[in-house]
């Protein structure tokens, strides 16, 4: 496929902040396709899109990350570093893709293509979840980013890289998100170099801080679900060796899992009590 053949994730592994730059080149090419073949339903198309370019690569990782594992003679949790950065990055370069073309498009087509993340933003944004945060209720906060978590682990074991859906469109909300209060704190303080470089740090401030853990813990979470999958398509018809095989994976899987759950629990403690004081200052 075009994909696999544009990168190689062997090379990639080794540079994964170049990921940010295949992020958003793929996504840009979605969103472009996504305006012009399905101009009605482009805020959905171009997640589709997005995801149907990025899942090839995706499905290679998680059987190269599976094969690592099984070969580990170290604790294992350790050896998929890599990979991760490589998905934190990949995600990066996709939500800024998705930032700057909420920014640089008209108000109406940008409004029409990022429709459906603005409805949802709304919904996050609506007096029942501003008090979640205004209240500092950690717990609802933890358990939402729970529900997404299981969601992630789910999905990609039932699917293999399924996950990858769930990291686009939480992409393209963050996106929309984080150039919403972009130009809304431009259109207060005025449209020059100076005001657009202080809204975007507000916005970097105000939703990666607490966002990059909590999409790395989607990833790992999405890699240790990928990795039972493959597991068991791999040795479906090796009985003692699927056992053997699965008893790995599912002790490897569950660290990984204990992992992904504690950076929830950092990345809530961060959005409840951190960034509200950041943005105070």
């Amino acid at each position: 496929m075009v994909v696999e053949s544009f990168i190689n994730y062997l090379q990639a592994e080794k540079r994964p902040d170049e990921m940010i730059f295949f992020g958003f080149i793929i996504t840009t090419i979605a969103i472009l396709l996504a305006m012009w073949v399905f101009p009605s339903y482009a805020s959905f198309a171009m997640v589709t899109f997005t995801v149907m370019a990025v899942l090839p690569l995706m499905i290679y990782i998680m059987r190269f990350e599976k094969e690592k594992q099984e070969k580990a003679r170290t604790l294992r949790l350790f050896i998929h570093k890599r990979a991760v950065l490589f998905f934190v990055f990949l995600f990066l370069g996709i939500s800024l893709a998705f930032t700057t073309w909420f920014l640089i498009l008209p108000m109406d087509a940008a409004n029409n293509l990022f429709f459906l993340q603005i409805n949802t933003i709304t919904e996050i944004n609506s007096p029942t979840g501003a008090a979640v945060l205004t209240q500092g209720m950690f717990s609802t906060i933890l358990a939402n980013n729970a529900r997404i978590l299981a969601f992630s682990i789910l999905f990609s074991f039932v699917f293999g890289a399924g996950a990858i859906f769930i990291l686009v469109w939480n992409a393209s909300v963050l996106g929309a998100a984080m150039a919403s209060a972009v130009k809304i704190a431009v259109a207060a303080n005025g449209s020059g170099a100076a005001s657009y470089f202080g809204a975007f740090s507000f916005s970097l401030v105000r939703f990666l801080v607490h966002g990059i853990p909590e999409v790395t813990a989607y990833f790992i979470g999405g890699l240790a679900g990928g990795i039972l999958s493959f597991t068991i398509l791999d040795y479906k018809f090796g009985g003692k060796a699927l056992l053997k095989k699965l008893y790995i994976s599912l002790k490897d899987s569950s660290a990984l899992i204990a992992a992904a759950v504690l950076l929830l629990v950092v990345a809530a403690l961060i959005e409840v009590f951190i960034v509200p004081a950041l943005l105070i200052h």
